[in-house]
């Protein structure tokens, strides 16, 4: 790894340490790209190892929203990750660039639209392919299937 992405990784890594404390679980290698928001006292972010990660990528938790990342999962350029529940990755996951994954949305029906928000759970499972471009909204499941031959 070069000297220069060791240090924004290390930089990274100690930020979300020092801000988030307890709140954040974090392997100090791979995260050099990433920006990191948890915005309450209850929500959590967990990146198991060997995560590697390219420029922008965001991870966003409110209310008491986790976001866990299991091992071995890449995460190309341009990616955001907001939570106000739950977005789970399992291992060996490849995500595309500009990929946008949320486990919630606005309540149009409601009369304060803008702070009301309907969530669920986003369940990406192990061994997924993610292509580019990709819009992942609340109550997604995804699986991967192996075909033999």
């Amino acid at each position: 790894m070069q000297l220069s992405k060791i240090i924004k990784c290390v930089k990274v890594y100690i930020n979300a340490k020092v801000k988030y404390g307890n709140q954040v679980k974090l392997p100090c290698k791979g995260i050099s790209g990433m920006h990191i928001a948890i915005n309450s006292k209850s929500g959590h972010i967990k990146i198991n190892e060997g995560i590697s990660t390219r420029r922008d990528v965001s991870l966003n938790v409110s209310d008491c929203g986790l976001i866990e990342i299991g091992d071995h999962v890449f995460i190309n350029d341009g990616t955001k990750i907001n939570a106000r529940k739950s977005v789970h990755i399992g291992e060996n996951t490849i995500i595309g660039q500009n990929v946008l994954i949320y486990d919630h949305d606005h309540d149009y029906r409601s009369d304060n639209m803008a702070s009301n928000f309907k969530s669920d759970d986003v369940v990406i499972g192990d061994n997924v392919w993610i292509g580019s471009g990709v819009i992942i909204l609340k109550g997604t499941s995804i699986s991967s299937r192996r075909l033999t031959e």
